[in-house]
């Protein structure tokens, strides 16, 4: 089986929308008194990212065919770039662009291996030509 990847026609997640959050690796011991002690219960961590979209008609339709039939209603993993980091210039210790031997910027690049959330993608705020997707994804360690 291969792992699909998340459609390159849908834009970019909106700012306002988007939200990250570890998962809380630790587990925690409590005592009659004093506070609490905790220790390490995994050694990777999952990264839960919430994001919203603002799509056309037909990138609803590509949207939902992805979720709905390549993820097997979510179900499935997936690929996808992260979009705070991908694309990003690389820079050096002094905050200076690296550039290759033609004087080109090297960029980031950052592809998560992803899971859909708890809950599924969730439609609202419509307007004329466009509608509001939110949902959420877990960047699998």
């Amino acid at each position: 089986m291969t792992i699909p990847t998340f459609p390159a026609e849908l834009p970019v997640p909106l700012i306002p929308g988007y939200g990250r959050q570890r998962a809380d690796p630790r587990r925690r011991r409590s005592f009659d008194a004093g506070p609490p002690k905790f220790s390490r219960r995994y050694s990777a961590v999952a990264v839960t990212h919430s994001l919203s979209m603002r799509l056309h008609a037909w990138q609803v339709a590509i949207f939902e065919r992805f979720y709905a039939e390549t993820c097997a209603e979510g179900s499935l993993p997936f690929y996808m770039k992260d979009f705070t980091i991908d694309g990003l210039p690389l820079l050096d210790e002094l905050g200076v662009p690296l550039l290759d031997s033609e004087g080109v910027p090297l960029l980031c690049s950052k592809i998560m291996l992803c899971t859909w959330g708890e809950t599924p993608p969730a439609w609202g705020d419509p307007k004329i030509t466009r509608q509001r997707v939110t949902f959420s994804v877990v960047e699998m360690p």
